[in-house]
């Protein structure tokens, strides 16, 4: 049995005796020790005594003895119902030589719930006791579930928030590596243009290379035989033997070949503004105003090689 400590071992069950005779208190002990449970027996021989280890314990039962000099029970127990810390505290009065009605009656208006009439029965002691001790058992197992329960729902709920979070980041670093696979393959695909480009490029400078072969042969063949035909003349003249149908006829055929040498530079001309143009179209993507006649012109003259061949 304690008397008047400070503390209270948490793995007991509290209970409080309060009575002015240490003799009342040591039989109430007695009486007690030996019920099979880990009670902590809590000892006050004063109401003020009572009130003050009310407030540092939540007792599982109050034994309140009712005469008491100074503060008697009854008091004691109106100031344990209006405190908010202790109201909630059952109290079971103790009591000799007040078992009239309306004693009991206003024992129970001052907070009490129940009552021993001395002497003392020990099995009615026990018995109402055990149940008190029962009920705090289980309300200290509610309490504990339930700061358990809340400490796994902060738990959970942190762990939510941290899960949260992460996915959060996930998210954001897939975006992320999105939009830069997104770039790499817009990048990949304007090299694949650019690439599909050059290599259209490419084929109209080799279809344009051929075109231009026919108008320079003529005008390579046409200048050499006019430098025949001048020759011709030049020595025929010198010589005394140019005659009047010769110069007619070599003017005849300079002519000609002026002809022949002005369509071919004009033809090889078309064909190199023709490309210059188609050239333009293909490597930049700058917007122009033109003529889609001419265009599909230019276009025909560049490939006209290939598109006769095909």
């Amino acid at each position: 049995m304690r008397e008047k400590e400070n503390t209270v071992d948490a793995n007991k069950i509290p209970v409080l005796m309060v009575d002015d005779r240490p003799e009342n208190l040591t039989a109430l002990a007695a009486l007690l020790s030996d019920m099979g449970l880990d009670l902590e027996l809590v000892a006050a021989n004063s109401g003020n005594e009572a009130l003050r280890q009310s407030l540092k314990c939540d007792f599982a039962l109050i034994l309140l003895d009712v005469q008491m000099p100074d503060m008697n029970g009854l008091e004691t127990a109106t100031l344990l119902r209006t405190n908010p810390k202790t109201c909630h505290l059952p109290i079971i009065f103790v009591t000799a030589g007040m078992n009239e009605k309306h004693h009991l009656f206003k024992g129970y208006e001052s907070g009490a719930v129940d009552y021993l009439i001395k002497p003392i029965e020990p099995l009615v002691l026990r018995s109402k006791v055990r149940v008190f001790c029962e009920l705090y058992a289980q309300r200290m197992e509610i309490e504990y579930r339930k700061v358990n329960l809340e400490g796994m729902v902060r738990a959970r709920t942190a762990e939510l928030k941290e899960s949260e979070l992460r996915l959060r980041q996930l998210n954001e670093d897939l975006e992320g590596r999105v939009e830069q696979r997104t770039q790499e393959l817009r990048r990949a695909m304007d090299q694949i243009v650019e690439s599909e480009k050059l290599a259209s490029l490419g084929g109209i400078v080799a279809g344009v290379a051929h075109e231009l072969n026919t108008p320079i042969g003529n005008i390579v063949m046409m200048a050499s035989a006019l430098g025949e035909r001048l020759s011709d003349l030049s020595k025929s003249a010198a010589g005394g033997t140019l005659t009047r149908s010769l110069l007619f006829t070599s003017v005849d055929e300079c002519l000609n070949a002026s002809v022949i040498l002005v369509r071919s530079g004009q033809r090889a001309g078309e064909l190199i503004d023709s490309f210059k143009k188609v050239a333009v179209d293909q490597t930049s993507q700058r917007r122009r105003v033109f003529d889609l006649r001419d265009t599909v012109g230019d276009i025909l003259h560049t490939l006209g090689t290939a598109l006769r061949h095909a």
